[in-house]
């Protein structure tokens, strides 16, 4: 079993990346068995538990859920035993990489990014960005990249990194 997490900042195109996965005979992941919440839907709990806020810059980190948070990941595979080669993809994995990476060696990682300015054109066509907020993005746009590099480096095994733009033009 192949388990993939696609994961970048949120206007990297990393969706795009994850459905050439899908394409590709990935399954998309299910939701748990016992709780029936998806992948997207555990990170959010658990980031808003640490106190991320996905929109703030300043509150992007790393977190560590602990072990109570066990017991809803090893639900959600469960949900999914049945599929051979199976993935998710979410912006807010990039918080939770280093737990994922723990909780089974079998998982790997597909990690997205692209340049600032195509972020930032991407927040400002989705209307999600006024002019006066390029600085606060471009600081979201340092964050996430610098987790995606920090983990790549220390996990180059089980990882790859995909420039969205080659990867959609040439897949």
């Amino acid at each position: 079993m192949n388990i993939v997490i696609t994961t970048g900042h949120p206007y990297s195109g990393f969706q795009s990346v994850h459905t050439l996965l899908i394409e590709a005979g990935l399954a998309q992941a299910g939701v748990s068995k016992r709780e029936g919440m998806s992948a997207t839907e555990f990170h959010g709990r658990v980031l808003s538990a640490q106190g991320v806020d996905l929109t703030m810059p300043a509150s992007l980190a790393p977190v560590t859920p602990g072990r109570v948070w066990d017991n809803l990941a090893a639900d959600l595979f469960l949900g999914n035993l049945e599929a051979p080669d199976w993935g998710w993809a979410d912006p807010g994995a990039v918080w939770l990489l280093d737990f994922w990476s723990q909780f089974d060696p079998q998982i790997r990682f597909v990690l997205v990014y692209a340049s600032p300015d195509f972020v930032v054109g991407e927040m400002l066509r989705q209307g999600a960005l006024s002019a006066d907020g390029v600085p606060q993005a471009m600081a979201s746009w340092v964050a996430y990249h610098t987790e995606l590099l920090r983990f790549f480096h220390r996990h180059r095994d089980r990882c790859i990194l995909v420039d969205f733009t080659a990867a959609t033009s040439m897949p």
